[in-house]
């Protein structure tokens, strides 16, 4: 997909606090085996389920049916006491500057073979 490096950015939005952290994942190829459980145990206590927005739909259609799509994988994730655990995630896009939108923007990944859209929120956070 994209020749990115194999770790994910970490984004930490509050110095002072670090158990809040955002992660941004640019590449099939930095998910790990941590990373899909937390995103699964997301999946299964989300406020509103949606199976397009779980590691089984929506990693192979990155792979397969939007390969010329760049995107941009954000997961929220807090810690606890046995390690991180994902609070939310979205998947987006990157467009670039248009006449209707001046400036370069994220927006919802789509796919023209299922219902992408929105985003996962664990119910504990909603």
């Amino acid at each position: 997909m994209n020749a990115m490096t194999s770790q994910p950015v970490v984004l930490q939005p509050l110095p002072e606090n670090d158990a809040i952290r955002v992660c941004h994942y640019r590449s099939l190829d930095q998910i790990d085996a941590s990373m899909l459980d937390r995103w699964r145990d997301l999946a299964n206590d989300a406020v509103f389920a949606n199976v397009y927005l779980t590691p089984e739909f929506l990693l192979p259609s990155l792979r397969h049916l939007t390969v010329d799509q760049p995107f941009l994988l954000a997961v929220s994730e807090r810690k606890t006491a046995s390690g991180w655990q994902s609070i939310a995630l979205g998947v987006f896009q990157e467009s670039k500057a248009t006449r209707t939108v001046p400036y370069s923007h994220l927006r919802i990944l789509r796919s023209p073979h299922g219902f992408l859209g929105g985003l996962l929120l664990r119910a504990s956070c909603h």
